[in-house]
């Protein structure tokens, strides 16, 4: 089955040749290949950045805010106390 007629003597390389139609034609299919394929990686790497940021700024709010806190807080001594109850964990492990 030929898809292009044959080229005639001597222009086998020019700009109409049958090679140069058949590579255009197979470089469409595989770059629609490629690219629907990256689109699919490409769509789950975003998901995965858009949930880290979003759980990464949730923990730097958390420690700003539990940084400024007075240590004379209500707040500061439970934390405080939870902190002391680990180390005292680990040292007994």
């Amino acid at each position: 089955m030929v898809r292009y007629p044959a080229d005639g003597y001597g222009t086998e390389m020019g700009p109409e040749a049958r090679v140069w139609r058949t590579y255009l034609e197979e470089s469409e299919i595989a770059d629609k290949d490629y690219i629907s394929d990256n689109n699919g990686t490409l769509d789950g790497i975003l998901v995965f950045v858009s949930l880290f940021e979003w759980y990464v700024n949730g923990n730097v709010s958390l420690t700003i805010w539990h940084a400024n806190r007075p240590l004379s807080s209500p707040l500061s001594s439970p934390l405080l106390s939870l902190r002391h109850t680990n180390r005292c964990r680990k040292i007994l492990k």
